[in-house]
């Protein structure tokens, strides 16, 4: 079984050359990496009781209350498309963020994985975030900003119907 110390993630992430802190006591190394839409903060994470490295871009965007449930269901659609990561959202405070953990039990982790890893964060943030970022701020629907079939006119059926937790009327 193969294991990952804190000194070598740190000296993987120094090997990119790119500006970057370490925090042992936390166990986390915070990297700026350069991207189309700024600069992006990720963290490289080690959570050793699971065996991962938890790669993560915090802090992309606060969504409005309002346009936190259309976020969301934009989030899951870009989550279905992308091949590594996910994007998250915190519905209690609309901070947006993108996950993608790195196993390393067995094989261990090696700088060109840190370095791929990277490169997925970028292009993964570089091409949605400017469609989050609409989503946040425009009135726009999410089968507008991705592209969708429009949504089937079911859908306003659905939406009329009383929550599982609402009780039926009488006239129901």
């Amino acid at each position: 079984m193969s294991k990952v110390s804190f000194a070598q993630l740190v000296e993987y992430c120094a090997a990119q050359r790119l500006p970057y802190q370490a925090h042992e006591a936390d166990g986390v190394v915070i990297m700026a990496l350069p991207g189309a839409q700024g600069t992006y903060v990720v963290s490289f994470r080690l959570i050793e009781e699971r065996d991962v490295v938890l790669v993560r871009a915090s802090s992309l965007l606060t969504v409005p209350p309002e346009r936190r449930a259309v976020l969301a269901q934009a989030a899951c659609h870009v989550n279905s498309r992308i091949l590594l990561g996910a994007f998250g959202l915190d519905l209690t405070n609309g901070v947006l963020g993108l996950d993608l953990p790195l196993p390393y039990d067995g094989v261990g982790l090696a700088p060109a994985q840190v370095e791929r890893c990277l490169a997925a964060i970028g292009w993964t943030l570089d091409t949605h975030l400017p469609t989050f970022q609409r989503l946040c701020w425009t009135q726009e629907t999410v089968e507008e900003a991705l592209g969708l079939p429009v949504a089937s006119p079911l859908r306003g059926l659905l939406d009329t119907l009383p929550s599982p937790d609402e009780p039926l009327s009488e006239s129901a």
